[in-house]
C-alpha cells in the first residue's frame, strides 16, 4: 500500500511539471504570435499607403499615428511652451485648423474661370500663384489652357480652399516627402516600335529566266556596280534557238510567197485564173502574219519581259506604290553574238546600282521564271516600322520618324510615307513605310533598331512629375508649397486643382502636362505626396470633392 501511494504521488508530480511547462510555453508563444500579427498588419497598412490604391479610414488613422509620433520625436518646435494639437498634429499655438485666423496672409477667393475651367485661375489671376517673382506666362499657355481634356473639375467644389499644414520642415523630411518646381519642357508623344531598313520600292529588280536553259557565263558578281544596260550573264536556251529559227524560216517564206504572188498577178487573165491569184495573195498575207507573230516574240526577248504588277497611278514619294516589285521584271536585249537559231541570250541590268544577290552559277540548269539575280540601288532605302493595330489611327503621312540602332551614335530621321491597309497574319502588326534621310552616314539593308513615330512634339509645355498629381473623385489636385514656407513658422501646402494633359518622359522621369492650374516656378510636393493627400481623406477614399464642400 505504501508503494502504491508513493507511485501515485510521483505520477501526480510529473503531471504537474508537464502542465507548468505547457503553461510557460504558452506564455512565451502567444506574445510572439501577437507580435508577428501586429507586424503583419502594419506591413499591410504601409503597403496600402505606398500603393495609393487601398487607402481607407483605418489606413489614414494608422498614418496619423505615425505622423504624430514622428512629429513629437523630431519636431524642432518647443512643445513645452505651447502644447500640442492632437487632432492636427502641429503645435497648438500654430494650428491653423483650430484657429484659421492665425494665418497672416489674406486669402484670395477668385471666381470660377469658365474659359480655362479651373477655380482661381493663375493665368487670369497671377496673384493666386505661390511665386515671389513675376510669373513666366507665354501666349501659348492661354491657348493650351483652352483645349479640351479628359480631366473634369466640379465648379461647386471648394476643396481648393483647404490648407495642409505640417509641423515643421524636419517632419516633412522625415516623412520622405520631396518637392520639385513646376518646369517647362518639350513634350514628345510618340509611338515606339521595331523598325527595319529595307530597299525602297522600285529600287531593286529581280532578274528571272525567260526560258529554261543553262547558265553559260556570269559577267557580274555580288557587290559589283553596274550601269543600265550592262551585261549580267548569258543563258543558253534551246527554246530561243527555235524561235530564232522559226523567224528565219518565216522571213524566207514571206519572200517566197511575195514572189509567187507577183508572178501570178502578172499572168492574171493569160494562163493564171483570178482564183489562183487570190489564193497566192492569201498565202502571202498568211506568211506575213506568221512572220509578225514570231517577230513579236523576238521583240519581247529584246525588251522588258513584263512590267511590275503595281498600279502605276498609285505612286508615292518613294516612286512606286506600296507593294513589292514584280519578280518578273527584266531587261532582255538580244545577245550581240546571236544570229538566226543562236540559243545564247544576254541578260542586261535594267537600272544603275549594284548586284545585290546572285542565285545561280555557270553551268547550272534553270527553268523559266526562276530568279537569277537581284539588282538594286542601295542608296534608295526605306524604313519599315511595325506598329499595333490600335495605334494606326494616330499615324499620318508626313509625321517625323526617329530611328536608333547600334550602328550609329546619333539617330536617323525620316518621314511617314504610307500605312499598310493589311494586318500581318503572323505578327498581327501593321507595316508603316517611311523614308530615310540620305545622310552622310551609310545604312545597310536589314539593319534593325528602335523607331519612334512622333505624333506630337511641343516646346515650353508646363509639366510636373507624375507623382505630384492626385485624383480626388471628380478633380485632379496637386499640393503647392507656400511661397513663404521657409520664412513663416506655418509650414503650409495649398491644394490646387489642375487640368492635366498628356504623359511624357522628360529628364529621366515620367512627367504630366498641366493645361491649367499651375505656373512655372511654383513648388509642388512630388515623391510620397500621398502623405499630404491623407489629410484630405477624412472619412473614406473616393468621397472626392463632394465631401469637402463648405
Amino acid at each position: 500500500m505504501k508503494l502504491q501511494h508513493s507511485t501515485s504521488d510521483s505520477m501526480g508530480t510529473e503531471r504537474d511539471q508537464k502542465a507548468r511547462v505547457r503553461q510557460a510555453h504558452r506564455r512565451r508563444t502567444i506574445p510572439a504570435i501577437l507580435s508577428f500579427a501586429g507586424l503583419f498588419i502594419l506591413g499591410l497598412t504601409i503597403s496600402a499607403v505606398l500603393l495609393r490604391g487601398g487607402i481607407g479610414p483605418h489606413v489614414i488613422r494608422q498614418l496619423q499615428i505615425v505622423v504624430t509620433r514622428i512629429s513629437h520625436e523630431r519636431s524642432d518646435v518647443d512643445h513645452a511652451h505651447g502644447g500640442w494639437c492632437a487632432e492636427h498634429h502641429v503645435p497648438e499655438e500654430l494650428c491653423l485648423g483650430c484657429s484659421p485666423h492665425l494665418w497672416p496672409k489674406p486669402r484670395f477667393e477668385g471666381p470660377w474661370c469658365a474659359k480655362h475651367r479651373v477655380p482661381e485661375c493663375p493665368l487670369c489671376h497671377p496673384e493666386v500663384s505661390e511665386l515671389s517673382t513675376t510669373p513666366d506666362v507665354l501666349p501659348v499657355d492661354f491657348e493650351r489652357a483652352s483645349r479640351e481634356s479628359d480631366s473634369p473639375i466640379n465648379p461647386d467644389c471648394t476643396l481648393h480652399r483647404r490648407l495642409v499644414q505640417i509641423a515643421s520642415a524636419d517632419v516633412l523630411m522625415r516623412l520622405g516627402v520631396e518637392v520639385a518646381p513646376v518646369t517647362r519642357g518639350t513634350l514628345r508623344e510618340a509611338i515606339e516600335a521595331q523598325g527595319r531598313v529595307e530597299l525602297g520600292f522600285g529600287s531593286a529588280v529581280c532578274i528571272s529566266a525567260p526560258f529554261s536553259g543553262i547558265v553559260r557565263h556570269i559577267t557580274r558578281q555580288e557587290g559589283d556596280s553596274v550601269r543600265r544596260g550592262d551585261p549580267l550573264l548569258e543563258l543558253e536556251a534551246p527554246e530561243l534557238a527555235n524561235w530564232r529559227g522559226d523567224g528565219r524560216k518565216a522571213a524566207q517564206l514571206v519572200q517566197l510567197r511575195r514572189a509567187q504572188m507577183e508572178r501570178f498577178t502578172s499572168l492574171k487573165g493569160l494562163t493564171i485564173s483570178a482564183r489562183t491569184v487570190d489564193e497566192a495573195i492569201a498565202q502571202w498575207e498568211q506568211a506575213c502574219l506568221t512572220q509578225w507573230i514570231i517577230q513579236e516574240k523576238l521583240n519581247w526577248v529584246s525588251r522588258t519581259a513584263a512590267q511590275p504588277e503595281d498600279d502605276p497611278s498609285r505612286t508615292t514619294e518613294l516612286g512606286v506604290g506600296p507593294r513589292p516589285m514584280s519578280a518578273s521584271s527584266q531587261f532582255l536585249p538580244p545577245s550581240e553574238h546571236s544570229s538566226g537559231g543562236d540559243p545564247l541570250l544576254s541578260l542586261h541590268s535594267p537600272l544603275d546600282g549594284r548586284v545585290l544577290s546572285c542565285f545561280v552559277g555557270p553551268g547550272q540548269h534553270v527553268v523559266a521564271g526562276q530568279p537569277l539575280m537581284t539588282v538594286g540601288d542601295p542608296n534608295q532605302l526605306m524604313l519599315t516600322v511595325w506598329i499595333r493595330p490600335e495605334d494606326v489611327s494616330r499615324v499620318r503621312p508626313g509625321q517625323q520618324v526617329i530611328f536608333q540602332h547600334s550602328g550609329h551614335v546619333t539617330p536617323d530621321r525620316g518621314e511617314v510615307v504610307a500605312v499598310s491597309p493589311l494586318i500581318d497574319e503572323r505578327t498581327r502588326l501593321v507595316a508603316v513605310w517611311t523614308t530615310l534621310d540620305p545622310a552622310e552616314k551609310e545604312n545597310h539593308v536589314g539593319t534593325a533598331g528602335r523607331a519612334e513615330i512622333l505624333i506630337a512634339e511641343e516646346r515650353d509645355v508646363i509639366m510636373v512629375p507624375e507623382s505630384a498629381v492626385h485624383w480626388e473623385g471628380d478633380c485632379f489636385v496637386v499640393f503647392v508649397r507656400d511661397r513663404d514656407f521657409d520664412q513663416l513658422p506655418y509650414k503650409v501646402f495649398h491644394v490646387r486643382k489642375v487640368r492635366i494633359g498628356r504623359k511624357t518622359w522628360h529628364g529621366g522621369q515620367e512627367m504630366r502636362e498641366i493645361l491649367a492650374g499651375l505656373l512655372p516656378g511654383e513648388v509642388v510636393a512630388t515623391t510620397r505626396s500621398f502623405v499630404l493627400r491623407g489629410a484630405l481623406l477624412e472619412e473614406r477614399l473616393g468621397a472626392g470633392c463632394a465631401e469637402h464642400n463648405d
